[in-house]
């Protein structure tokens, strides 16, 4: 059992660090979008009226964050095409005092959220997926992009649940400051 939710964990990764690679203007190929999912209801207190304190970069966490620690951190919503799974409490995020030439006013990126403008290393250091679970780990229908869109800033209160480069925070608070 463990081995099939490290090898679906490990399935999703790729799939969130694949569309990192996208430049601008390209796009995935479309999913089948036959089997639909139905939404749960927003954990409560999911979303924060204050902000958590403790920020740490995203760099120094997966450096340092062993699974199960706690972890508080600053992101925006992006790093690749698509950051928010339709449908499905998970997105990519990235560090958010990484600087996105894509939204200087002189480049007309028209997906300024997937960084393509920022090199793929630097991109690789500094991002992140976010999932919304159970108490058992699964990751929740629920609809993110009713409350966040690309861009946005976000503070992050969560559990280390994958440490490493490939990070994986599970949320236990989200708080919007944009």
């Amino acid at each position: 059992m463990f081995n099939l939710k490290k090898n679906i964990l490990l399935i999703l990764i790729a799939g969130v660090t694949s569309l990192s690679v996208l430049g601008c203007d390209q796009k995935p190929e479309t999913q089948n979008n036959s089997e639909k999912t139905q939404s749960v209801a927003m954990p409560a207190g999911l979303f924060l009226d204050t902000a958590p304190q403790g920020l740490k970069p995203i760099a120094e966490i997966k450096s340092d964050a062993k699974k199960g620690d706690s972890v508080v951190f600053q992101v925006v919503v992006g790093g690749n095409l698509n950051p928010i799974v339709t449908g499905r409490g998970a997105m990519a995020v990235i560090a958010s005092d990484l600087q996105n030439k894509c939204t200087n006013g002189d480049d007309h990126c028209k997906t300024p959220w997937d960084y393509c403008c920022v090199p793929s290393e630097d991109k690789k250091i500094n991002m992140a997926s976010v999932q919304v679970t159970d108490d058992a780990g699964k990751v929740l229908a629920v609809d993110l992009e009713s409350k966040i869109k690309p861009l946005d800033t976000l503070i992050i209160k969560g559990i280390v649940s994958h440490p490493g480069q490939s990070l994986v925070i599970r949320a236990q608070g989200i708080y919007i400051v944009n």
